[in-house]
């Protein structure tokens, strides 16, 4: 989550996080999906907020994320 403080991610950071994201790790999704909203990435926020959505991520956020 400390990637939420940060205005960008390192190459390192976002590989990992992806990775995570991709093997069904909701948090690194819901993260992914909050960065890629902050950066206007719509497309992107889907995916990874859908990701988020299943798990212990924080479905409730990711939905209100979603929905704007």
């Amino acid at each position: 989550l400390s990637a939420l403080g940060r205005p960008a991610l390192s190459k390192t950071d976002r590989a990992e996080l992806t990775s995570r994201a991709e093997a069904g790790n909701p948090v690194a999704a819901w993260v992914l999906g909050h960065k890629a909203l902050a950066a206007g990435d719509t497309r992107g926020a889907l995916r990874y907020l859908e990701r988020a959505l299943s798990g212990h991520g924080d479905a409730c956020a990711a939905a209100t994320a979603w929905s704007r």
